[in-house]
């Protein structure tokens, strides 16, 4: 293999060397940081309690004493109440009374005695309001008329049985409800002139 010839010109670089530096860490000393002592507070002497619970006492003093509750009528003087109503014809206030005495003492022997002549009385203020169970009450309304009306599910319920054929005492029985319940809510029916009596 022959030698390949060497140019006169080509020259070989020469090998630079990079001198050796020397790398010296210096750490920082931490500073010192200056501790300031926490000033104490100044504590509350005996003078400025004293004076405090003076005046404590001074604003209790200067309240005036609330004054004693008023206590209501008693369970007798309500059913005397009752039995006064009662023979006035004003049932519905006679059994407001009923029920607060029931309230303050549900135990009292005379609440069953005043409860069925509140009752008796009542259903006969219902029997003079509708006259005779033989009366055929029919609709006043149309059908349209009754849906704006505000109704509950009881009157609604009887509004669907009265067909101008069936008597009150027909009524009382398809009700599905009491013989008192169902004359009330007759009652409002008339009193709203909702229902009327068919001519005989």
């Amino acid at each position: 293999m022959a030698a390949r010839a060497v140019s006169p010109f080509h020259r070989t670089p020469p090998e630079v060397v990079l001198p050796e530096l020397e790398v010296s860490v210096v750490l920082l000393e931490e500073e010192e940081t200056p501790s300031y002592g926490t000033a104490s507070l100044p504590s509350i002497t005996a003078d400025v309690l004293a004076f405090l619970s003076e005046g404590d006492m001074a604003q209790e003093e200067e309240a005036p004493p609330e004054p004693p509750a008023r206590k209501g009528p008693g369970v007798n003087t309500l059913l005397v109440g009752v039995d006064e109503l009662l023979s006035l014809g004003d049932v519905s206030s006679a059994l407001e009374l009923l029920e607060k005495a029931e309230q303050l003492d549900p135990l009292e022997s005379r609440l069953e005695g005043a409860r069925a002549r509140c009752e008796q009385a009542q259903r006969a203020a219902l029997e003079q309001r509708l006259g005779s169970v033989k009366q055929v009450p029919r609709l006043k309304l149309r059908m349209a008329e009754l849906m704006k009306l505000s109704l509950d599910a009881r009157m609604g319920f009887l509004l669907s049985r009265i067909d101008g054929h069936l008597n009150y005492e027909a009524l009382f029985s398809v009700s599905g409800m009491s013989r008192m319940e169902t004359m009330r809510v007759l009652v409002q029916l008339l009193d709203q002139d909702i229902i009327t009596l068919a001519p005989r």
